[in-house]
């Protein structure tokens, strides 16, 4: 009467189970079934001989909040195994290597911990495995490398060390990898990224990698998002990273890389977000930057650029933050900036800027929020319109002040920016 060998579906899906199971469940004839769903509603109480009629709420079944008993053996036709976001504990069992036709394994959002067990190579079908979001401190075993069918695999999330096995060139079919918030290192090899040109996602943030990017990354045209921040990268940017016209996500920051911004930065004409900050990147900012008609957000701040500031950001007419903080950046503030009417976010401070605010600056930016210019050799007149912005920061220390006004409109300027300030902090607090 009882039998499961059908059974290719099984949801786990973040749900709670009241009352008991009856322990014959693991084998009960559910032959026509393809799946079982979980949906946010669940019949609490004990599940009786209605159980292949209803839809309902697997969490815990047969497993006491861990996988340890989970026969793996008995589902020899499961493809679909969702138990994310569940609560589980423990280890992942070795066994798990038995139901290999397992196209999808979701077991995210746990308290996993221990290894990744080998055995997982033996899924050579799996399409989709989900491991983020536990507490695995191991290495990343080389089998799993075998399962050649990966197109999403994400280990973030975790404590896992080392390097990434040299078996993950064989992932050929992999479109979005995300491996972040780990302790891997190592490099990233160019055989890696060569053999990867599916890929439509990158996350390798907050990590140990070390190296240089290769310029093998030039070949990954699919890639839309490419995250490697918060690593010990090294070197140069390649100018290849030109190649990746379909990217909309940047991030490069918190790294050791130097040398120049390549022109070719400029080719990244769907680029929403370009964050370099934190690095020891010189030379000068490319006027191309101002071909990302579509940025959002531009940070270029602590490196060591020289120069002035290209004028061709008035490009930017949808920017929202323009970060350039604590560089050797000289000559004026463009009058440009102006035309991104979209800006909250303006952080000049700490460089070697002169002359004199723009005047306009602020009267065609209504959802300017954040103006910092401080630390640099700017001077002459404070304009007007920044005065009457809504403005929840305005550091102008350090600013050497030259005004034609009488001295007491000046001040009540002042006085109205302050008081401006101090309600919109009260308000906030």
């Amino acid at each position: 009467m009882w039998n499961l060998t059908q059974l290719t579906g099984l949801y786990l899906n973040n749900k709670k189970l009241n009352g008991t199971i009856a322990p014959e469940i693991r084998n009960y004839n559910m032959a026509p079934l393809t799946k079982k769903c979980i949906d946010d509603e669940f019949p609490t109480g004990e599940v009786d001989d209605n159980i292949d009629d209803v839809w309902f709420d697997w969490k815990m079944i047969l497993i006491g909040g861990t996988l340890a008993h989970f026969n793996f053996s008995s589902f020899p036709n499961l493809t679909y195994l969702d138990m994310s976001g569940i609560n589980l504990s423990d280890s992942i069992p070795v066994d798990i290597g038995n139901a290999t036709q397992l196209q999808r394994l979701w077991l995210f959002a746990n308290n996993l911990n221990g290894n990744i067990p080998s055995s997982i190579g033996l899924l050579t079908e799996l399409q989709t495995l989900l491991l983020d979001h536990n507490n695995l401190n191991s290495s990343i075993p080389p089998e799993l490398g075998l399962c050649t069918k990966l197109n999403i695999l994400d280990l973030g999330g975790n404590s896992l060390t080392g390097p990434l096995p040299l078996s993950f060139s064989n992932l050929t079919q992999i479109s979005d990898l995300s491996l972040w918030d780990n302790c891997l290192s190592g490099e990233l090899l160019p055989h890696f990224i060569s053999n990867w040109t599916e890929l439509t996602t990158l996350d390798m943030k907050n990590n140990a990698f070390t190296g240089n990017i290769p310029s093998e990354i030039g070949l990954l045209t699919n890639l839309k998002s490419l995250y490697l921040f918060t690593n010990n990268l090294t070197g140069p940017i390649p100018k290849e990273i030109g190649n990746l016209k379909q990217l909309q996500d940047l991030e490069l920051s918190e790294n050791h890389l130097e040398g120049s911004i390549p022109s070719t930065v400029g080719n990244l004409t769907k680029l929403l977000h370009l964050g370099l900050y934190t690095n020891n990147l010189s030379g000068t900012i490319p006027p191309e930057i101002g071909n990302l008609k579509q940025l959002h957000d531009l940070d270029l701040s602590e490196n060591h650029l020289e120069g002035s500031i290209p004028s061709t950001v008035g490009n930017l007419t949808k920017l929202f933050h323009l970060g350039l903080y604590t560089n050797n950046l000289s000559g004026t503030i463009p009058p440009e900036i102006g035309n991104s009417t979209q800006l909250i976010l303006l952080y000049l401070n700490n460089n070697q800027l002169s002359g004199s605010i723009p005047k306009d600056l602020g009267k065609y930016t209504p959802y300017l929020s954040q103006v910092d210019l401080s630390k640099n050799k700017l001077s002459g007149e404070i304009p007007i319109t920044i005065c009457k912005a809504a403005l929840s920061l305005l550091d102008l220390s350090r600013y050497i002040v030259f005004t034609t006004l009488k001295p007491w409109r000046f001040v009540r300027i002042i006085e109205r920016a302050e008081q401006k300030l101090i309600r919109r902090y009260m308000k906030n607090t």
